[in-house]
């Protein structure tokens, strides 16, 4: 044994004696893993088998049902089939009805309702009454609020309108006026300061001077001028006396 042992190739054979063992160790292990998941499949194919069984029993029922239905109903069925025509060509999507669809519908509406309801208390709150008038069958009440509510605020925002309309038509016609006198004062002002200068120059034994009359294509304007510098702080009145001036 020992001469055996002193061999250059009794290391190696030892290290792969070890290397062999680790490796029939890790494939023992993966096998008793993969029989232990080929059981627990053979279970699970057992119960889908099982329950597919059942599946097809109740669906092999409810066609019975469903044909039987079909055949007490045949005038239905041709109706269901043509509106079902006319709304799959309508729609890209067609959405496949199952019932689990129409119960998350269900719920969709169920939470919906819920929405709806919290609000209508927050309304019954704010305005300080009882909120026992709430749910889907008040829905045409609230509706009726929401348009009396509506009504006020579209009076309320004309009459504002009308005020700030009759507040600016007044501040308009002030300013106006106010510019046209300006322009007329300024430029008697420039024929005052020219005549004031010509009096000084003699033109031979005579002196000349300008002199602003009313152009008459401009009269318009002077008549304007002449009606409204009165009621410059009474506009109201001045609209309440010249409601039918063509000319205003």
């Amino acid at each position: 044994m020992k001469k055996l042992e002193n061999t250059p190739g009794y290391v190696s054979a030892v290290q792969e004696r070890e290397k062999a063992d680790k490796e029939y160790r890790e494939a023992d292990s993966q096998f008793s893993e993969v029989n232990s998941d080929i059981k627990l499949c053979k279970k699970c194919i057992e119960e889908n088998n099982y329950k597919y069984d059942g599946s097809k029993l109740q669906i092999e029922n409810a066609e019975k049902e469903f044909n039987n239905a079909i055949l007490q109903r045949l005038e239905l069925r041709k109706e269901m089939v043509e509106l079902y025509d006319k709304l799959r060509i309508k729609s890209e999507n067609a959405r496949v009805m199952t019932p689990k669809n129409v119960e998350n519908v269900r719920g969709e509406k169920d939470n919906a309702i819920r929405i709806l309801e919290n609000e209508q208390r927050k309304y019954w709150h704010i305005i300080g009454q009882s909120d026992e008038k709430y749910g889907i069958g008040y829905i045409p009440l609230f509706r009726e609020q929401y348009r009396d509510i509506a009504n006020v605020k579209i009076e309320e925002a004309k009459h504002k309108l009308e005020e700030q309309q009759h507040v600016l038509e007044n501040a308009f016609m002030v300013d106006f006026v106010a510019e046209m006198n300006e322009a007329v004062r300024e430029a008697n002002e420039e024929i005052a300061e020219i005549n004031k200068a010509l009096k000084v120059i003699p033109f031979g034994k005579d002196t000349y001077q300008f002199e602003m009359d009313e152009r008459p294509d401009r009269m318009l304007f002077f008549n304007l001028c002449k009606k409204l510098e009165s009621y410059m702080n009474s506009m109201d009145v001045y609209r309440a006396m010249n409601q039918n001036d063509e000319e205003m």
